[in-house]
Order: structure tokens, then C-alpha cells, then sequence
């Protein structure tokens, strides 16, 4: 889907897919096409106490000095525990030179693992095509971070994801009237869960829901999908789009001063 999305951006981004079967093929593929934004889906496995990738039949932990691209995103499980983890390959990347490192801490959906980083080509894009405000990696990640909180909401309460799929009292799906009506204006970007959480409860007191709605969203209640991600690094560092140069005022000419004895 990113793919197909990036070939009609009109931003010219580039994308490449490559399949490897190996870790050697793996580094061959990352040398021959020296890319600004590595992107390596795979499953994270975990080996003497060191998270990494399962590449094919090998396990690769970055352990191998090499030069890495300035972004790297890990769509893989558990790449980069924190708390009692040992090292990891998003660690290791860092040393060895990225700016910038996407990793999750956990094992997460593949399903939502592919929404957001949808999410995240798409603003991308967008930002290097100025089509958005953003300008760089961290202000695009926070932008990730706030955007489509009905995707999370959904994903981690099981009852409302099957209540949004029934028809309310507008004759249509409530996923369908939230997208149509949410959307025009209701959510504010840095408020959106919770402007979502009363959209969601104002469309169950339609109904007479609105009581066990709010049950849900209190437990098993829910958490964003970027709540298991971390960007290391130095995301403000990269840059999607030039940077106007600050034009400033010429400096004032000193005055001259006279000294003497009157």
C-alpha cells in the first residue's frame, strides 16, 4: 500500500522493495541501494539475550560494524525492549551512525504495526512535498503519534470495535458516522483522543449506550498504538524540507564617543 501510495506522491519519493533471504543479502541490498529511509520488516527474535531480527535462518543483531542510512525503521516485535532488556539492534544502529531509529518495545499487531507506519510514509511525503507544516522527523512522528485515535480505540477495545460495525440511529454504520461527521472539524490535533472519546459517547447517547461505552473506555479501556514505539535518536535532526534562512536586521553602527577633560 505505501508502495503504490508513494509512486502517485507527487513529492518523488522513492520506494524500493527488496526481499533477502539472508543477513548477508540483507546488507548487500543496504549497500547497493544506500536509501535515506531503511525500512526492514521482519520478525524480531531474541538470542543470548539480544534482540535483533530473524532474517531468513540467520539472526541479525547489528553486532557487524557497518554504515547504516540516516532513518531506520524496524517494523519488527520487540527490537528494542526497555526496562530489564539487554541490547538491542535499534541500540546497536545508533551506534553505529543513524540518526534516527523507529523501534518498537514489545510484540505488537502486524495489522496495526501496518497502519502506522501507512500513517507515517504518508506524512513524510507530504511534509517533503509541503503539502504539510511539518519539517522534520520529530514533528512528524508527533503528528503519527495524535492521528487517527478512532484506528487505536477500536484496536484495543474488542466490544466498541464490534458496537462501532452495528448500525445507530443515523441508518449507518456508527464507524461510518463517526468518519463522515468526526472528522469535519470535531477533533482538535492535539486533543484528539479525547475529542474522540466524546464523539464516541455523544453517538451512544443516541442509543442509550452511552453507559457501558464509558465503561469500555475506562476497562479494558485502551492504549495509543505509538505507546509501544520509540523514535531514538535525533529525529529533529533530519530534515524533510529546506529551512527558510533567517533573514536579519543589519547590526546598528557603533557611535562614536569623545573622551577628554572639559
Amino acid at each position: 500500500m505505501a508502495e503504490e501510495m508513494l509512486k502517485s506522491s507527487p513529492s518523488k519519493v522513492i520506494m524500493t522493495r527488496v526481499d533477502v533471504d539472508s543477513a548477508a543479502e540483507l546488507d548487500a541490498a543496504i549497500d547497493s541501494h544506500e536509501p535515506d529511509v531503511l525500512v526492514i520488516s521482519a520478525h524480531g527474535a531474541e538470542v543470548d539475550g539480544v534482540a535483533g531480527l530473524r532474517v531468513g535462518k540467520d539472526f541479525y543483531a547489528g553486532s557487524r560494524q557497518r554504515p547504516w542510512p540516516p532513518v531506520v525503521i524496524l517494523s519488527a516485535c520487540r527490537v528494542a525492549p526497555r526496562g530489564a532488556g539487554g541490547p538491542n539492534i535499534a541500540d546497536r544502529i545508533l551506534e553505529q551512525g543513524a540518526v534516527a531509529v523507529l523501534a518498537t518495545h514489545v510484540e505488537v499487531d502486524v495489522r496495526h504495526n501496518a497502519l502506522l507506519c501507512l500513517r507515517l510514509f504518508l506524512y513524510m511525503a507530504l511534509a517533503i512535498e509541503g503539502a504539510e507544516p511539518e519539517e522534520d522527523l520529530l514533528s512528524v512522528w508527533h503528528r503519527v503519534q495524535g492521528s487517527s485515535p478512532i484506528a487505536d480505540v477500536m484496536n484495543g477495545i474488542g466490544p466498541l470495535e464490534r458496537w462501532m460495525q452495528t448500525v445507530g440511529s443515523a441508518g449507518v454504520p456508527r464507524f461510518v458516522q463517526f468518519m463522515t461527521e468526526a472528522t469535519r472539524g470535531r477533533l482538535r490535533r492535539n486533543h484528539a483522543f479525547d475529542d474522540t472519546e466524546r464523539f464516541l459517547i455523544e453517538l451512544a447517547a443516541e442509543t442509550g449506550d452511552s453507559a457501558i461505552l464509558r465503561q469500555w473506555l475506562s476497562s479494558p479501556g485502551y492504549l495509543p498504538e505509538s505507546a509501544f514505539y520509540s523514535m531514538a535518536g535525533l529525529p529533529e535532526n533530519v530534515l524533510l524540507k529546506s529551512r527558510p534562512v533567517l533573514s536579519l536586521p543589519p547590526l546598528p553602527r557603533p557611535r562614536a564617543v569623545a573622551s577628554g577633560s572639559a
